[in-house]
């Protein structure tokens, strides 16, 4: 049976760069958000293939003619009696959405999104996490008929699926607790608001969001003991990807033949994500733009908002 590594982050957060280093460790299969996978499918005869609208697999592949997706797809469509490559809206995985196809959250989809975060991070309301999990049986189920399939198509046992979502994770490690596996990935203040200050927000209200996101996600692994999780720091990454490679590894299970690693995206096949995905060869390093980007002011409030909104 195949096994879930889950990241889960706040936007912009180098969720896709990690999910590709891990996918590096051996017998590890990295899919990036495939939460949108539905969507990818339902939008192959409606928008052109290319890098720069986004719709091909990180192979550089349609997903109808990627190697891996054609197999998986097929596997399911047999066991779902339908083809799903034709009708990818019956084959919904997405948590609390309504549209699979055009992937639009409604104002209801909205309101039981935060009804079931609020359940989880609250134990007078696991009786209302307990209801919406229910409505939502046959999604997870799917999930995890997926994530078997990729084990049966590639031979590999870990799937890595960097979604982020905070409400998606619970409804996956419910059903199979025993296979989940927690990466709570987090990045330093200052980048973190630096990238949010380039569209637009505000250092506080970009770390203040930050930190309830993450109150949220704290409180949820307080309140379920059984969720096997641990913390990523991205400057870590990027400062020491070998070292960090092998602490994953070690979180999994895994025994690394070797340290070295080599990410090529155009040998993964990863579903979406940040748009490095297409990029081929990548070699991590740490970015140090915000030091050029922030004024002294800016340098100066993020600090002190930092100690307030601390995670």
């Amino acid at each position: 049976m195949s096994k879930l590594v889950y990241i889960i982050s706040t936007g912009h957060s180098g969720s896709t760069l990690l999910d590709l280093l891990i996918g590096s460790i051996p017998g590890v299969f990295s899919t990036g958000e495939v939460r949108r996978l539905p969507w990818q499918l339902a939008h192959k005869n409606l928008a052109e293939k290319s890098v720069e609208n986004q719709n091909i697999c990180s192979c550089l592949n349609p997903f109808d003619q990627c190697e891996v997706w054609t197999q998986v797809v097929e596997e399911l469509s047999a066991e779902a009696g339908f083809d799903i490559f034709a009708q990818p809206d019956r084959f919904p995985i997405s948590m609390l959405i309504g549209h699979e196809a055009t992937y639009k959250m409604t104002t209801k989809d909205y309101a039981y999104n935060g009804l079931y975060k609020k359940s989880l991070a609250h134990p007078n309301l696991h009786w209302l996490a307990k209801l919406i999990y229910q409505s939502q049986l046959g999604r997870i189920k799917n999930n995890w008929k997926l994530f078997d399939a990729i084990e049966k198509v590639t031979g590999k046992q870990f799937v890595v699926d960097s979604s982020k979502d905070i409400a998606r994770f619970p409804f996956l490690h419910t059903y199979r607790p025993e296979d989940t596996y927690l990466i709570v990935n987090k990045r330093d203040s200052l980048r973190f608001a630096n990238s949010y200050i380039k569209r637009g927000l505000s250092p506080e209200n970009s770390l203040k969001a930050r930190y309830g996101f993450y109150k949220t996600v704290y409180k949820i692994i307080e309140n379920n003991p059984s969720i096997n999780y641990m913390d990523v720091i991205y400057e870590d990454l990027c400062e020491n990807p070998s070292l960090l490679r092998k602490k994953i590894a070690n979180f999994l299970g895994i025994e690394l033949p070797s340290l070295d690693y080599q990410i090529n995206t155009r040998d993964y096949h990863l579903v979406e994500g940040n748009p490095m995905r297409y990029r081929g060869e990548l070699n991590i390093r740490i970015d140090n733009n915000w030091k050029k980007s922030l004024s002294d002011d800016e340098f100066e409030t993020i600090t002190q908002l930092s100690e307030k909104y601390s995670i």
